[in-house]
């Protein structure tokens, strides 16, 4: 792994460069979730000539990753306890600029409507052929090839199943990828420098290097949070109140006492399922996850690779990695990088969280509130949090 020694800035056709040496470029700090935000904070001297390089429009590369300025809260000019005068920037992952696109006039490939209204999304598993024949219809794939359809970005990798409808009007390419990914679930891994977005399916996209955070090792700090939620019994419910009974022995509900006998029950409700056998098979992972503890571990690294007998490690954001601490994980489990944020300059100074996302953002919420039903209350099942 070799350190960078600037960061570009790219700008009405130029490029300026920018370092710690030359221009006391720091705190330049890469931050990015797994289904989340992703973001580059930097401090410059308020007095660097360089400044006029950052404008609205620029883009900014760094760490494989390409950021756009054209978001609330860019810059803010900071006077320090010396009393020395910063500009600190806060830049976004360019993919974010399709939150400023829509689809113009429209999407619609439901041959029932002959004139679909402006800026409206209509992809049904049971209409015409979007893609050319490259994807089937109602697959991910083919909702997301026809959503980034003449955005100058690309489809990648898509591996998630289903067959879906999306239907949205008024909302941006952004808002509709990210509808796809809470309908078919999965990652979005997002290649900003090419202008490629994947949808990977998480129980087969599990890339793992080998690498081990370890006690004694590079492990400098590790908080491990039990999630003590437990599950044992789930109704499952789908579109205008479709059960499991049919496929389920009569019981609209299932159990799972592999962990502890005691029964606590809980509703799994999912409108964008139509298909008994379907809702059973996705009760049954949730009940799988909600039936026994759940750990998020949050750690601080030295990040070695720098050094020569630990440059062939590997990791990036989404892989599976072995967390070796006798203590804190006894268990010495295998989870997923689900956030990386790090110093550029200074990569050895990392953090990690691992664990799922979704539950990360749903627990805590629920921790706040102290309300099991503020979720299911507030939220509807694509995720979206209601407008009631």
């Amino acid at each position: 792994m070799q350190i960078p020694k600037y960061i570009i800035v790219k700008h009405d056709g130029k490029k300026t460069y920018l370092s710690p040496q030359a221009d006391g470029l720091k705190e330049c700090y890469p931050d990015a979730r797994l289904n989340g935000e992703s973001t580059l904070e930097f401090m410059l001297p308020a007095t660097s000539p360089k400044l006029s390089a950052l404008t609205p429009e620029c883009e900014i590369h760094a760490g494989g990753r390409v950021y756009t300025l054209l978001k609330n809260e860019a810059i803010d000019t900071v006077r320090d306890e010396n009393n020395k005068l910063w500009t600190k920037v806060m830049a976004v992952e360019r993919w974010a600029e399709l939150g400023t696109q829509y689809p113009e006039p429209y999407i619609c490939n439901d041959p029932t409507i002959s004139s679909p209204a402006d800026l409206t999304a209509i992809i049904v598993g049971g209409g015409t052929d979007l893609s050319g024949g490259l994807y089937p219809v109602g697959s991910a794939a083919h909702a997301l090839y026809a959503v980034l359809d003449g955005s100058g970005w690309t489809l990648g990798t898509v591996d998630v199943p289903g067959i879906h409808d999306i239907e949205m009007e008024k909302v941006s390419r952004l808002t509709l990828i990210k509808e796809i990914q809470n309908k078919w679930g999965g990652y979005l891994v997002w290649d900003s420098e090419n202008k490629i977005v994947s949808l990977r399916y998480g129980n087969t996209w599990q890339p793992y290097n080998g690498f081990q955070i370890r006690y004694a090792k590079n492990l400098k700090h590790i908080t491990r949070t039990q999630s003590n939620r437990l599950v044992t019994k789930l109704y499952a419910f789908g579109h205008d109140d479709l059960d499991i009974a049919s496929v389920n022995d009569g019981k609209k509900y299932i159990t799972n006492f592999s962990y502890i006998d005691k029964e606590f029950t809980a509703i799994y409700k999912n409108q964008d399922i139509y298909d008994p056998q379907e809702l059973l098979e996705k009760a049954t992972v949730e009940l799988e996850l909600m039936c026994r503890p759940r750990y998020l571990y949050r750690v601080k690294i030295a990040d070695l690779r720098t050094l020569p007998e630990y440059e062939h490690e590997e990791f990036t954001l989404g892989d599976m990695v072995d967390v070796i601490d006798p203590s804190v994980a006894p268990d010495s489990p295998k989870v997923r990088i689900i956030r990386h944020k790090y110093n550029l300059f200074m990569p050895w100074d990392c953090e990690l969280e691992m664990g799922d996302p979704l539950e990360r953002f749903e627990e805590n919420l629920k921790a706040a509130f102290g309300v099991t039903g503020f979720i299911d209350g507030k939220f509807t099942e694509g995720g979206r949090f209601s407008g009631h």
